[in-house]
């Protein structure tokens, strides 16, 4: 986690305390999705699931200042896409 803390700091993302996130992503109400290379944290996105209306909203992404504009963000809005969309059909189903 403190990879993930340096770049959390880094993009002034202090609506919520780091603390405070992490125990909502433990708890299971948000999603945490991270992009990694070679042990770096590049990016990441913070998904607050919204069950009343049935979507899910993303609350924050960044992404690294020298690993912008090489298609970091996109990976992590796609990849999180695909989960959280296969995640709310097995839901559906069960």
């Amino acid at each position: 986690m403190p990879r993930l803390w340096g770049l959390v700091t880094e993009s002034n993302c202090t609506r919520m305390k780091f603390s405070e996130i992490v125990a909502t992503v433990i708890r299971g109400d948000r999603f945490l999705f991270i992009a990694e290379e070679e042990d770096c944290v590049l990016g990441f996105a913070i998904v607050k699931p919204l069950s009343i209306v049935g979507v899910f909203l993303l609350e924050y992404m960044a992404v690294a200042e020298n690993s912008r504009s090489k298609g970091i963000g996109t990976i992590l809005l796609n990849h999180g896409v695909k989960i959280l969309r296969s995640s709310s059909l097995s839901e559906k189903s069960a």
